[in-house]
């Protein structure tokens, strides 16, 4: 790569282009290896399904509660990112939240407190803040499902969905589901989604 690079005169295009049409780029060890962060999460959600908030605000609500807020970072070295945006308890919170998006349910914001909150919480004597909110989300079911091609079976749906490789577990879930949507949702609150 530094050498294409060096010869490219410093351009960026050939580098790209090397990287790109590379095969070991496409690699199963190479893909889904990255852990997704909220934001990352959310915004993936948000385009992949055309969704509108009625309440904009419960996306500032998902960040504070998965540990991201945009242009709040801890300190300026930024998230630390990676395998620690999951733990115990944040992993199957983020396995929740496209299903109850996707379905415009209640969600409980419980999560990571941020500092402001601790000082809060502090002067409050309180171990959590709770709030349960109704997410006010319409995703574009129509406008999704129109890009899905009529005769695509449940496993080719989940093999475009999910970086990793699928695992039999996946597969058989996949095939269980009655309709392409609950197949989707299905698809999105898997562990493999977390991943990019």
């Amino acid at each position: 790569m530094a050498d294409v690079f060096y010869k490219a005169n410093y351009e960026i295009k050939p580098l790209l282009e090397f990287v790109f049409l590379a095969d070991w780029f496409y690699d199963d060890k190479n893909r889904g290896n990255l852990v997704k962060s909220p934001v990352e999460l959310l915004v993936g959600l948000n385009r992949q399904f055309y969704i509108a908030y009625q309440n904009p605000d419960v996306l500032m609500q998902f960040q504070r509660t998965l540990g991201q807020v945009l242009f709040k970072p801890p300190n300026v070295a930024g998230w630390p990112g990676g395998r620690s945006w999951i733990d115990s308890s944040s992993l199957m919170y983020r396995m929740k939240i496209p299903s109850t998006i996707l379905n415009a349910g209640f969600i409980d914001f419980t999560g990571k407190a941020t500092p402001e909150d601790e000082a809060y919480l502090a002067s409050q004597k309180k171990q959590q803040l709770n709030v349960i909110k109704k997410v006010q989300a319409v995703p574009d079911w129509n406008r999704f499902l129109q890009a899905i091609p009529i005769k695509t079976t449940h496993q080719e749906i989940a093999e475009f969905m999910l970086e990793p490789k699928l695992n039999k577990g996946v597969i058989d879930e996949v095939n269980k589901s009655a309709d392409i949507k609950s197949t989707v949702i299905q698809i999105v609150s898997t562990p493999e989604y977390q991943l990019c």
